[in-house]
């Protein structure tokens, strides 16, 4: 067997039977990486670009703020200059802070449990939707074995 180089720089084994046989050395290989490199980043452009057309935006779902009178959540009440909750915890004012019309709040209900309401302050109106995300499981219990959750105003 006989090595030499061809034009390209390759190596190039000259075989008396069968002729030349060019090995994947040298150019054919870093062609190769060169091209995936290539199609690699393409591919990651092409996402990247679809991505973010893709995203919803802020800007794109814009709703009118409520800014008439509020009325206050059932569970909220104003005593000495404080909120507090139906289980007497201290709680951020009602505001709106939520699509518009509706305030989100977060409740403690002792150590390491909490719940959220989310309130229509425009009506008043208590929503279950977030009910769902309380932090305690399984629901905690006072001592007398009640559940701590907040008293259900019969919404």
């Amino acid at each position: 067997m006989h090595r030499s180089r061809d034009r390209h720089g390759l190596i190039v084994h000259q075989c008396r039977r069968r002729g030349p046989v060019m090995l994947a050395l040298g150019g054919y290989r870093s062609n190769m990486k060169s091209i995936l490199l290539t199609l690699l980043l393409l591919c990651l452009l092409a996402g990247a670009a679809f991505a973010q057309q893709a995203l919803p935006r802020f800007e794109d779902y814009q709703v009118p703020v409520y800014h008439g009178a509020t009325r206050p959540p059932k569970w909220a009440r104003h005593i000495d200059g404080v909120w507090r909750d139906n289980l007497n915890k201290l709680v951020e004012p009602p505001q709106v802070n939520f699509a518009g019309k509706y305030c989100i709040a977060v409740h403690s209900c002792g150590t390491g449990c909490r719940y959220y309401t989310l309130t229509d302050l425009s009506s008043g109106r208590d929503l279950k939707v977030l009910d769902r995300f309380a932090a305690a499981e399984p629901p905690p219990k006072t001592r007398d074995g009640h559940l701590n959750w907040p008293i259900d105003s019969g919404n």
